[in-house]
């Protein structure tokens, strides 16, 4: 009997050393990437040093986890957030969109995020085979062989058009929020008020959009709150046109630089002219 019990102590201890030494080689490839997904998570949560910062889906890197981390180390001046209906509005499976925040568990204020979304994390989390068991084999690729390259300031291109021609796009109008995705969003909007960051909400171009009417819940929020919106989600000259998109709801590199370089002037005159938010 204990000789059995000693075997099961030997299993155990070997299990718990195999996931410590599992979770510094998975920490030092989050660190050490060279390009893809991994460098640019780790490049805006703990390397970002810019003045103005671009968050939001996966067109601009996810939200509250990634400011909470941002200012932490330093205060950017001003926060530009693209908001998408699905990731800031719409009940789904909130967890999902946490994965790459997994491996920053450890962060300041981290762990609330997850207990909110399910309390089980709080023990979950104490395995790195579990923080890690979705990222390894692309912290791993991007490592070695990166297939996305990661340009200077966290910008990730995306090359290549369209090739198909997809259904007209009929986008539901949302008439009722996800209480925790509206808790975080009405908390990234403190968090910025409280560190005296400027924020400026987009809606970046979807390819053939007929109308943003999806966007209502947003826009009531950001007049009781004052924010400015740069509305470009159905915009005719951009979302009309295939070739400046990889999908349909992602800019490839030529969309995303006329994107920008259409938006910038709007976001400089409501800089330079506050009293004209949301007028």
């Amino acid at each position: 009997m204990k000789k059995f019990i000693f075997r099961i102590l030997l299993f155990f201890i070997f299990i718990a050393v195999c996931d410590y030494a599992f979770g510094l080689i998975c920490s030092y490839l989050n660190k050490s990437a060279i390009g893809g997904d991994t460098k640019s998570h780790y490049y805006a949560s703990m390397e970002s040093d810019e003045e103005v910062i671009i968050l939001g889906s996966s067109r601009a890197i996810h939200h509250y986890g990634r400011l909470k981390m941002i200012t932490s180390r330093y205060t950017p001046k001003l926060i530009i957030y693209d908001a998408t209906v699905s990731f800031d509005i719409e009940n789904n499976d909130n967890l999902k969109y946490l994965n790459w925040l997994k491996r920053f568990y450890d962060s300041e204020g981290i762990d609330s995020i997850f207990m909110d979304i399910s309390y089980n994390e709080k023990y979950k989390m104490n395995s790195n085979f579990y923080r890690y068991n979705t990222s390894f084999i692309q912290m791993l690729s991007d490592n070695i062989n990166p297939q996305q390259i990661v340009l200077e300031g966290g910008y990730k291109p995306i090359y290549g058009t369209m090739n198909y021609t997809p259904d007209d796009i009929h986008q539901k109008k949302i008439t009722q929020w996800d209480p925790l995705k509206l808790k975080y969003f009405k908390k990234m909007i403190e968090l910025c008020h409280s560190k005296g960051i400027k924020l400026i909400i987009s809606y970046s171009p979807f390819y053939n959009a007929k109308s943003s009417e999806c966007y209502l819940l947003i826009n009531n929020l950001c007049k009781e709150y004052n924010i400015p919106v740069i509305d470009f989600y159905s915009n005719n000259f951009i979302s009309s046109d295939i070739s400046k998109f990889k999908d349909t709801s992602h800019l490839n590199n030529d969309g995303a630089i006329e994107f920008t370089n259409t938006i910038a002037p709007i976001i400089k005159d409501i800089l330079a002219n506050p009293s004209n938010i949301n007028n």
